[in-house]
């Protein structure tokens, strides 16, 4: 069966998601803070449906046996209706094993380095929009440094690094 582990969210937003998950037979499971120091895939097990809402300013959903397509229109739909949640993953062999608290802190860092990523490619985009019209060999090292980060395994420092620089080159701040 579909199921979703969910902690943190408003109570309304909570709500919305519990009554959009029943239109697509989803059962959802709130994590209390007394789980989180319990593995992902026990927590999948356990009936969790007596727990009350946390409201926390982390905050994850946590989505087991979903197709991608049924997955996608649950996520359209919850969008539909308001409620975004930035952090949120599938259960794999490999996090099933991590606590509950430590997968929540390991989507919040990569959360953090893809929408730095996404930024630095936002930022190559206007850099080689300017590049066409005029020809800037400082600019074209900052490009050519950021397009090698994207060919490497992410390392924060760098893409900071490569953010900063085109920021102040192309007058950004």
């Amino acid at each position: 069966m579909k199921k979703i582990l969910l902690y943190g969210l408003e109570e309304e937003k909570t709500k919305i998601t519990e009554n959009v998950a029943s239109e697509f037979g989803i059962e959802i499971n709130k994590i209390a803070k007394k789980d989180l120091d319990k593995k992902v895939g026990d927590l999948f097990n356990l009936d969790l449906g007596e727990n009350d809402l946390v409201e926390d300013e982390d905050k994850l959903m946590v989505f087991s046996d979903f197709d991608r397509n049924i997955l996608q229109d649950f996520l359209i739909a919850l969008k539909k209706e308001g409620v975004m949640v930035d952090h949120k993953c599938v259960l794999t062999e490999t996090n099933a094993d991590w606590t509950f608290a430590f997968l929540m802190g390991h989507i919040a860092d990569e959360h953090r380095v893809v929408t730095k990523f996404r930024e630095l490619g936002g930022l190559v985009k206007i850099a080689l929009d300017r590049l066409e019209d005029d020809k800037d060999d400082e600019l074209m090292d900052l490009v050519e440094r950021a397009i090698e980060n994207k060919n490497k395994e992410l390392d924060e420092q760098k893409l900071d690094s490569a953010i900063k620089d085109l920021r102040e080159k192309l007058n950004i701040i």
